[in-house]
């Protein structure tokens, strides 16, 4: 009889996962998501199928939840360090884990006043991991830009002999070197090259940002280390600007 009732309600839980994660997100893309219903619809299982059966089984469960923060935090925090460190392909992973942490976190605070009706668990966890998601989510990120900046400044002067190659094979006012244009002993300081020439002055700026949705970010080097005016070009492209030293300045989009 035990054994039975387990089955049902292993059944139960498995239909009401596949309504939450296949049924309501194709239903809704159906009615909103347009001529393109298909790409809305794998859209709305991230969106909010797979947070509907989030909150289900979290809300279900107090060991699921903490299991839940667990296998996220871990993987986010990681990640966030890479992609503040050397972005590209790694924020096609953060993304999707910087939103399932907000998730998270509303689901811990629900699971603090629902657990504590239930009597199951001890509530105040959930708070403690409250804090780590949010922690989670600015922390990794100060890391990973101070690593940035102690790797320029111990490969600044490869920097430098790159700009000096570049500085004397320009003929042209505006340039661009793709990945496999750039020499393979410069390869590791930026996934492109671009610059410009104004005048006896140039800039010139070492990107990495490989893919779309991605946020660019690089080191740029200004000859005469004076900041372009606001709505030169230099400006528009990169709104975030720090200096790092006299003629250099880490950037970003």
């Amino acid at each position: 009889m035990k054994i039975t009732s387990i089955k049902t309600s292993t059944l139960i839980n498995i239909i009401i996962l596949i309504i939450l994660v296949l049924v309501v997100p194709f239903v809704f893309a159906i009615f909103y998501g347009g001529v393109d219903y298909m790409g809305s619809a794998l859209l709305s299982v991230f969106l909010i199928g797979i947070p509907l059966s989030l909150i289900y089984l979290g809300l279900k469960s107090f060991k699921a939840l903490i299991c839940f923060n667990v296998f996220l935090i871990i993987p986010l925090a990681i990640s966030l360090v890479m992609d503040a460190y050397k972005p590209g392909f790694t924020q096609v992973i953060v993304m999707p884990l910087f939103f399932y942490a907000i998730v998270l976190i509303f689901i811990n605070f629900l699971g603090i006043f629902v657990f504590w009706y239930k009597d199951e668990g001890n509530p105040l966890v959930l708070l403690v991991f409250i804090v780590l998601c949010i922690s989670t989510m600015i922390f990794p990120v100060k890391i990973g830009h101070y690593l940035r900046i102690k790797t320029f400044n111990k490969n600044l002067p490869l920097y430098e002999e790159a700009l000096e190659l570049i500085e004397s094979q320009l003929t042209e006012d505006f340039f661009r070197l793709d990945h496999q244009e750039i020499p393979e002993k410069y390869k590791n300081l930026a996934y492109y090259i671009v610059g410009k020439r104004y005048g006896d002055d140039m800039t010139v700026s070492f990107i990495w940002g490989i893919a779309f949705p991605v946020k660019h970010c690089g080191f740029a080097y200004i000859s005469d280390g004076n900041l372009p005016p606001k709505g030169t070009d230099f400006r528009k492209d990169w709104p975030h600007i720090k200096r790092i030293n006299d003629y250099w300045f880490k950037v970003s989009d």
